[in-house]
């Protein structure tokens, strides 16, 4: 009979809880017990699943060097020693087995502490790694700090400088094509400026042209006309948007949403 591996001296529970009542599945308690006993420097990590312990991290010379498990295995159609670590090149790094000689075999094949070379190569990755995700939170809280200020920096440059601003573009790479944009962008804030001022206009009409017919909606009321009968008011606005493409406004007329659909600024 094999006796609970938990009482040997290098076989604990995790954060060194207590040991007591604690109960491995019957594989994995003979696996562990010949590994424990065969390798006296490793030291079994033991944690808790739902009513036993299912997962075991093996540590030699501060190296976790190996995982064994307990897991259902379909393929033997019973409960199964599952083994993972880096020496195994298995799908995900993991092999699994019903066969307890199978698995302790494997494991004194498989676990071993990294060479010097690997461990620093894998010491390597995570400084890197540590290197890299503060180089992201320092330039995210760099553009933070800059987003906070950017309205008045762009009212500065666009605005209070903006002669000497083009100047200082002028003499910059693509500073040409440069400048050029900020006066694109100063026609785009004026015609933002007029989408702004009819979205916000509290008298907006909806006229949708169906068969001949204008269906014109103000506020709560809805009224049909023809082309004799619409009011001066709409006619003259609805000529000049006709004259536009679908999705295009004209500032303190209105916008045509569609061929036949028209959204006008209310005198």
């Amino acid at each position: 009979m094999i006796i609970n591996p938990l009482m040997l001296p290098n076989v604990r529970m995790e954060k060194n809880e207590s040991k007591d009542n604690k109960e491995f599945p019957t594989l994995l308690k003979e696996v562990v017990y010949s590994l424990a006993t065969s390798n006296p420097m490793w030291t079994f990590e033991c944690f808790m699943g739902f009513s036993h312990i299912d997962s075991i991290h093996v540590w030699c010379d501060g190296q976790r060097i190996g995982v064994m498990g307990s897991k259902y295995s379909s393929r033997a159609g019973t409960r199964a020693v599952s083994l993972t670590c880096d020496n195994i090149t298995a799908r995900n790094n993991t092999i699994t087995s019903s066969d307890v000689k199978k698995a302790i075999r494997e494991a004194k094949r498989n676990f071993a502490p990294k060479p010097i070379g690997k461990l620093m190569q894998d010491k390597i990755k995570i400084a890197k790694n540590v290197l890299s995700n503060q180089i992201y939170k320092k330039h995210s809280r760099m553009e933070d700090n800059i987003r906070a200020s950017r309205p008045y920096m762009t009212d500065f440059a666009m605005v209070e400088k903006r002669a000497e601003f083009e100047s200082f573009l002028s003499v910059t790479h693509n500073g040409r094509q440069m400048i050029e944009s900020l006066r694109q962008a100063d026609e785009l804030k004026e015609e933002l400026l007029s989408l702004e001022n009819i979205s916000m206009s509290k008298e907006l009409v909806l006229i949708w042209r169906d068969k001949g017919k204008y269906i014109v909606h103000t506020l709560d009321n809805v009224q049909t006309y023809d082309d004799n009968s619409i009011p001066e008011q709409y006619r003259s606005k609805l000529g000049m948007l006709k004259l536009v493409e679908e999705k295009q406004c004209i500032s303190d007329v209105g916008c045509r949403a569609e061929e036949d659909l028209f959204l006008l600024v209310g005198n």
